[in-house]
């Protein structure tokens, strides 16, 4: 996600993605045939099925502990607040 994110790449383009995959050490050719043949393609269905289900609406989303959701880039301040809430409810449910 740092190409993306930081960078600007367009991951969406097949030789781009694959460029990334290969300066992370994985095999070009095993993440090329996987993108041709959608070997993973109701893996990922799912995953979307499952974050709408949720609310993710945005990206980046982060599910925390299953109960929380956090819609995007978050200061750090949000995540330890986020994190106090779970505890707390977690504590009252004891």
């Amino acid at each position: 996600m740092h190409a993306y994110w930081s960078e600007g790449a367009d991951i969406g383009d097949d030789a781009v993605l694959l460029d990334l995959v290969a300066d992370v050490g994985l095999d070009r050719d095993d993440a090329a045939d996987a993108l041709a043949d959608d070997r993973y393609r109701e893996r990922v269905l799912a995953s979307t099925r499952t974050a709408q289900e949720q609310g993710v609406n945005a990206v980046p989303a982060f599910v925390l502990d299953d109960r929380l959701l956090v819609l995007g880039a978050q200061p750090h301040a949000v995540f330890e607040r986020a994190m106090m809430t779970l505890e707390e409810t977690t504590d009252k449910e004891a």
